[in-house]
C-alpha cells in the first residue's frame, strides 16, 4: 500500500523519532531570561546568541547547543543555562507529541 500511495505523488511516511523544525514555540509560563554576567557588563560585552533547542514530546529540554556565538562565552553560556530551565507547550500533529527542533535568538544589549 506504501508504494501506491508513493506512486500517486503522496509523501512516504515521516519518521516519528525525527524532530520537527518549528519556526516558533509556546512556552509554559515565562520565556527564560538569561543573566546578563556582571563582568560582562563591566567590560562591554553585548551580542545575539542563536540556541538550538530539541524540545521533548512532554515539552521539556532534551537538548540545547549554541548554534551562533554572541562572540563571548560567559553570554552564550547564561543564555543555555536559562534555557536548560524552559517548559514548552509539546509540540503536535494530528494530536500526536513530537520532539521539535528550535532555534531562539537571545540579545544581550548594554
Amino acid at each position: 500500500a506504501r508504494q501506491a500511495s508513493e506512486a500517486r505523488g503522496e509523501p512516504a511516511a515521516v519518521d516519528p523519532d525525527r524532530p520537527r523544525t518549528v519556526g516558533q514555540v509556546d512556552y509554559l509560563g515565562k520565556r527564560p531570561s538569561p543573566v546578563y554576567p556582571r563582568v560582562s557588563q563591566r567590560r562591554g560585552e553585548q551580542g545575539r546568541v542563536v540556541l538550538r533547542v530539541l524540545i521533548s514530546p512532554l515539552g521539556q529540554v532534551a537538548h540545547v547547543s549554541v548554534r551562533t556565538s554572541s562572540g563571548h562565552a560567559r553570554l552564550d553560556e547564561s543564555a543555555v543555562e536559562a534555557m536548560r530551565q524552559a517548559r514548552f507547550r509539546p509540540y503536535t500533529e494530528n494530536g500526536i507529541a513530537y520532539k521539535a527542533m528550535v532555534d531562539i535568538p537571545f540579545d544581550f544589549v548594554l
